[in-house]
Order: C-alpha cells, then sequence, then structure tokens
C-alpha cells in the first residue's frame, strides 16, 4: 500500500462525541447489535437516554442512569482532614458487576494518619478497551493488529481514525488533550505501522458493509 499523501483536517473532537451509535455484538444471536444515544456535553458527560437494538434478533435493551455497567471509575479528591495540607486523590477502576466499595482507606503521605475517602462512581469514558461505554458489550468493529486490538464505535470513527492515520501531514487543531486523536495509542499513530493499521481499517468497513 502506498502511503497516503494528503493532509488531516478535523475539528477536535473527544471520544464521547462518536458515542451517539455504536455498534456492538448481540450477546443473544453474537451479530451486529446497534446502541444509539441522545448525549449532552456538559461536565460531567450527561447521558439523557440510549438503548440497543438487536439488527438481527429481538434482543433489545434500555440504559438505566440509576445502574452502573461495564468497567466503572471509582474517584475522589479532597484535602487531608487531619493535616490539612496535602490533597488526597483515588482513582480505583472495577467491574459494575463486582460489589463496589463506598469509601477507600489511604495514609496521608505528609502526615502520615489514615484517612477514610469517600467514592463516586461512573463510567469510563475514555476506556481503551473494545466495549461498548453504556452496557459492556464486545464491539463489533474490532480487529488484530500489530498484536494490539483495534477497535471503532461507529462509520464516522471509523473514518476519521482512518484519516488521521493516513494522513503525512496532520492538522495540529485536532491535537487537544482530550480529543479522539490525541489519545489513540501510540502503536496507531506510529508511521511504521501505518500500512498495516490502514489495512486492518479497510477490514473494519468490509465487515461494516456485512452488518
Amino acid at each position: 500500500m502506498k502511503a497516503g499523501n494528503h493532509q488531516h483536517t478535523a475539528v477536535a473532537k473527544p471520544l464521547g462525541a462518536f458515542c451517539d451509535s455504536i455498534y456492538c455484538v448481540c450477546p443473544r444471536c453474537d451479530r451486529p447489535a446497534l446502541i444509539t444515544a441522545e448525549i449532552r456535553f456538559t461536565s460531567p458527560l450527561w447521558i439523557s437516554s440510549a438503548k440497543i437494538q438487536c439488527l438481527h434478533c429481538t434482543f433489545h435493551q434500555k440504559w438505566s442512569e440509576n445502574k452502573l455497567y461495564n468497567r466503572v471509575i471509582g474517584s475522589a479528591r479532597q484535602r487531608c482532614p487531619h493535616c490539612g495540607y496535602q490533597w488526597l486523590e483515588v482513582r480505583i477502576e472495577s467491574d459494575a458487576s463486582k460489589r463496589l466499595k463506598s469509601a477507600h482507606r489511604m495514609i496521608c503521605p505528609t502526615c502520615d494518619q489514615t484517612v477514610t475517602i469517600d467514592l463516586k462512581w461512573h463510567l469510563e469514558w475514555q476506556s481503551n478497551l473494545p466495549v461498548d461505554p453504556y452496557f459492556g458489550y464486545p464491539l463489533w468493529l474490532q480487529t488484530d493488529c500489530c498484536g494490539k486490538t483495534l477497535w471503532a464505535y461507529n462509520e464516522t470513527h471509523l473514518r476519521e481514525i482512518k484519516c488521521y492515520v493516513e494522513a503525512l501531514q496532520r492538522d495540529g487543531r485536532a491535537r487537544k488533550k482530550w480529543s479522539m486523536v490525541t489519545r489513540l495509542p501510540q502503536w496507531i499513530k506510529a508511521a511504521k505501522n501505518r500500512e498495516a493499521v490502514v489495512k486492518s481499517l479497510n477490514r473494519l468497513e468490509k465487515r461494516l458493509k456485512q452488518r
């Protein structure tokens, strides 16, 4: 394959901008299912509704804001209640199907006192796992590449990754610290892997047409 010679021009978008439609594997028939969601980009990211519908069988499911699915993050940040100087931070990853702790105990590095911090659990939107961020089902668009897993949520996400990888000149305006292309794993962005990555993206495009 010949290397691309065009320039990548794109508006910086976070990964969450591609989460309004996601193709995943139906847990009932193992064929493609479509997740659709309504998202408001506030801080934190707010989801008004989401649902999954299999494209081949009758399986369907609604997302509930009162329930945690798949991989979640427990986080907290507060000043030490003993010395009042040290900021204490914690970030714990877990599976939502497990029993989630309501608090975390740690030792303040300044005063050596034990502190109990209340945890807040939330979805991990910046996860690099090949699962959907709502229900945790495996993504339909995923394939082996360079000893790793290459994945995409939908046509738009796939097209944006391919455009970025193929480009010899990349638009710096898209490289914000929170943008999707900035957060791509380094092995995807490496010039030495360009040919292998593009071939894998082409496979995903064919898989998308066969859904």
